[in-house]
């Protein structure tokens, strides 16, 4: 076999059980996937580096732990727990705000309906003086017509 055939195959097969370890074991595929969505590439593309990644990444995490946090670790570290008290600050703000708003809502609502049925009430006693006023206005003519008939009338 020419030499080149032989460095084809070789490469086929390399690629081959690279792509084959990532499908297989469920940490290098979850590491793949991740990085695969991650980086917006095809899977089988992922596939071919995830095993070498992957092993690179547990290398790196077990040195790490070995060696303790740096104090670039420790700076972020600090940094995030400020950021995190500062974000729970902010959601305490923002659930204050938000009952603030809705008791204010409440109040309000509580006043309109109130306001609403004195209107309904003062509505309805003026319908109730508009009528006593076309009858008195009727009787009035009524009157006015018996006066012009009889003006006598009134006094008995």
């Amino acid at each position: 076999m020419d030499k080149f055939w032989k460095v084809l195959v070789i490469l086929v097969l390399v690629f081959g059980g690279m792509l084959a370890i990532t499908l297989l074991v469920p940490g290098v595929k979850d590491f793949a996937v991740k990085l695969a969505r991650e980086n917006n590439l095809p899977l089988w593309l992922v596939g071919f580096a995830a095993p070498i990644l992957y092993l690179w990444e547990k290398v790196k995490s077990v040195f790490s732990n070995l060696l303790g946090d740096g104090s670039t670790e420790k700076a972020i570290t600090k940094e995030n727990e400020d950021i995190k008290a500062e974000l729970e600050k902010l959601r305490q703000q923002v659930r204050d705000l938000d009952e603030w708003r809705r008791e204010s809502i409440h109040r309000e609502i509580t006043e309109i309906n109130r306001l609403q049925e004195k209107v309904s009430s003062l509505e309805e006693r003026s319908r109730t003086v508009d009528t006593q006023i076309q009858t008195a206005q009727q009787r009035r003519e009524q009157l006015r017509g018996e006066i012009e008939e009889d003006p006598g009338k009134i006094f008995n």
